[in-house]
């Protein structure tokens, strides 16, 4: 089995894309989620690296249940997207790792505008994302085997995918 994770700052167009290829037919699965994620005061995001969106806690992935979504996946292909504070320790699980990311203006205009969550409608979490596109997003690049961009169509960003995961 092949595992990917595609990885980016909130409104980069994760959950987006993730449904896209579920659409056609991949084994895709949004870790960003409730299904997958918990609120946790034991991991938080260090403050250097932007405010948090709750106080002393952050939304992380379940390690359990993505632990077991790693292991007994039943299709040659897993894709999963997402990007927690406690992501590091499933990193080795990969066989790509792909950093969706955007402009600043387009994920504020993205922010504002989503109809998929309300994260990012107040001001203070539009400011953490674009402070996260200077803090976290480099630190996401590290981790990455490659970067899309995202600012155009959804088509284009789904046919970048399916070469990066063709070739692996």
């Amino acid at each position: 089995m092949k595992t990917i994770l595609i990885t980016g700052i909130s409104g980069v167009g994760k959950s987006t894309l993730t449904s896209e290829l579920s659409n056609k037919g991949y084994r895709a699965v949004d870790l960003d989620s409730p299904e997958w994620s918990v609120w946790s005061s034991d991991i938080a995001t260090p403050i250097e690296l932007g405010t948090p969106v709750k106080d002393d806690q952050d939304w992380i992935w379940n390690e359990k249940k993505v632990s077991v979504l790693l292991k007994n996946s039943m299709s040659d292909l897993l894709i999963v997207s997402g990007t927690a504070e406690n992501m590091g320790g499933f990193i080795d699980a990969f066989d790509l790792i792909i950093l969706l990311s955007a402009s600043k203006p387009c994920l504020e205009k993205r922010l504002e505008t989503r109809q998929s969550n309300n994260y990012g409608k107040r001001t203070e979490e539009r400011l953490r994302v674009l402070d996260q596109k200077d803090t976290i997003e480099p630190l996401l690049r590290k981790l990455s085997d490659f970067e899309v961009s995202t600012e155009g169509p959804l088509t284009q960003t789904v046919e970048k995918i399916e070469a990066m995961m063709a070739a692996i």
